[in-house]
């Protein structure tokens, strides 16, 4: 029952799909809001019409229910008045043909929405029926010309991916309420079995599963090998589906945007040889760095335009690209370029991270923000003087001591310990110990080499036990900096007397500082505009 007419302007919500995607189960949703009415595919018989060489079953059963006049449909049916606040017309994106009038698009009160669905899903779904293969069927075509069509009209698109919707009916139902301007009603998340008056004359061809529902949920079919003849056509669906689900009605709740959107997401990305978007620099589930970890790892940080000891960290990477036969190993130079590249196409100089991947066939570079929270405790450059409660308490709640005794998190925190004249430094935690540059660590390795009370470094794993038996206790973070550490576990460990950074560690913070004053070990940013 329709609840009584407001004076507010019809909301003509028109809902763009391709088939084979959930597209009648979300008709029966806003069929079940008192403020709404519903037509099901009512340029069908137009579609038909323009294309006789389409075989349908139900194509005389719908040609004798519908008109076939573009133009009588959109003025007795998209465009009609009607007595309720809202009207949602249910479309075939492939029922567009953009030589006819589509002017009842830009009309303010046309609000579109586009329905999408994993190609790989929906083809699999299509290829039940026996109709043709073609990529004017899937609709995906369409749909990308319609988003251009709208967005040079200055319409905007609303984009729903169709496994959101039926994994978590309810908050992307209400977003999308919010979207349209229109409010949410639980009585949209189930509707009462069997057929509705407002379904097509094709219903009894098609709406077999769906009048047997009640409310959305995953389609649970018989797991069946993706159909060869398909494969060809899902290559081209692929990258349309791709580009539109960037474009994807972010909800809160969503895992793939739990947390909001970050604002790096709009960052550029250097994969090999140019720079991409972030949804866009992906790389093969083949490729070496995926199978098997094969790659070379480096993260470093760059304050006001000057990032610390940059060639001897890229010189580091190289060599070890080299020393693992990559195909497409970069000089330090190229890897140079990359980081300036995508520093400066971000428009960033100032306390950030540049993380580095050299896999077997060239370099990824991208940029992140400095670690918070804990990270940012033990990232902050202490004073000599100074203890560090917090840092200590930080320290130990992130520490993860594995089977045999070791700290499996040495390498992550970088975690030092020094023993008598001796620094001993975490080894990363990976199966080969020389795929992963920390350039934290680098740094500090070449900064206590500068200690002259130091008489060696070693690089080896941190035991729990070495930790609580260690003169001093320190550790360097992603920032370079360096934190005197003397609880962990309960345990007191380093200085035990008091509470200050031991001579070791106060030396080590006296270089650091000497480096970061001293500009010949820096290398210097040049202006983004040469």
């Amino acid at each position: 029952v329709l609840i009584s007419r407001t004076t507010m302007p019809t909301k003509r919500i028109h809902l763009w799909s391709p088939p084979r995607a959930c597209s009648t189960a979300m008709m029966y949703s806003f069929h079940n809001r008192p403020d709404t009415t519903v037509t099901d595919e009512p340029l069908y018989a137009h579609h038909l019409a323009k294309r006789p060489d389409l075989h349908r079953d139900e194509r005389d059963a719908v040609m004798a229910s519908q008109s076939s006049s573009w133009n009588e449909v959109v003025d007795e049916v998209l465009m009609a008045p009607y007595e309720s606040d809202v009207v949602f017309h249910k479309h075939m994106a492939k029922h567009i043909f953009w030589e006819e009038d589509l002017s009842f698009m830009e009309h303010p009160e046309s609000i579109h929405v586009l329905l999408i669905r994993e190609p790989v899903m929906q083809l699999a779904s299509w290829h039940r029926t026996k109709y043709e293969r073609s990529m004017d069927e899937t609709g995906l075509v369409h749909q990308f010309q319609l988003i251009s069509h709208l967005e040079a009209k200055g319409k905007k698109v609303i984009v729903v991916d169709a496994a959101a919707l039926l994994n978590n009916p309810r908050p992307v139902l209400a977003e999308l309420c919010a979207e349209c301007g229109i409010p949410f009603y639980e009585s949209m998340l189930n509707w009462p079995a069997g057929p509705r008056k407002e379904d097509g004359a094709w219903a009894y061809y098609y709406y077999g599963s769906v009048h047997k529902s009640t409310h959305f949920s995953q389609t649970v079919t018989p797991i069946k090998p993706f159909p060869d003849e398909m494969k060809q056509l899902l290559t081209l669906c692929e990258p349309l589906y791709t580009f539109m689900r960037r474009l994807v009605l972010v909800v809160p709740t969503d895992d793939l945007h739990k947390g909001g959107a970050s604002h790096r997401d709009t960052d550029l990305v250097w994969v090999r040889d140019r720079l991409l978007t972030r949804p866009s620099a992906t790389i093969s589930a083949l490729d070496a760095v995926v199978s098997d970890g094969s790659a070379v790892r480096g993260c470093l940080r760059v304050y006001n335009g000057i990032c610390p000891m940059l060639h001897e960290h890229l010189g580091r990477i190289e060599a070890l690209a080299i020393r693992k036969g990559f195909c497409g190993a970069q000089t330090a130079d190229q890897i140079e370029n990359a980081v300036y590249r995508t520093l400066a196409v971000n428009d960033v100089r100032d306390n950030v991270l540049i993380r580095i991947v050299h896999e077997d066939r060239g370099v990824i570079v991208s940029i992140d923000d400095p670690p918070t929270a804990n990270h940012e405790l033990l990232g902050r450059c202490m004073s000599p003087t100074d203890a560090s409660d917090e840092a200590d308490s930080s320290v130990a709640q992130r520490l993860q001591i594995g089977a045999a005794g070791e700290v499996a998190n040495a390498h992550e925190i970088g975690l030092c310990v020094v023993l008598g004249s001796t620094v001993v430094v975490p080894v990363a935690n990976v199966r080969t110990t020389d795929t992963v540059i920390n350039a934290t660590l680098d740094a500090a390795v070449a900064i206590m080499k500068r200690v002259p009370s130091i008489t060696s470094i070693e690089r080896r794993n941190i035991l729990l036990s070495l930790v609580q038996n260690a003169d001093e206790v320190f550790s360097m973070t992603v920032g370079s900096t360096v934190s005197s550490i003397h609880t962990l576990n309960g345990f007191s460990v380093g200085c035990k007397t008091d509470a200050k950074p031991g001579p070791f560690t106060a030396e080590i913070h006296t270089a650091f500082q000497a480096v970061m004053t001293d500009s010949t070990l820096w290398k210097t940013m040049p202006p983004w505009n040469t």
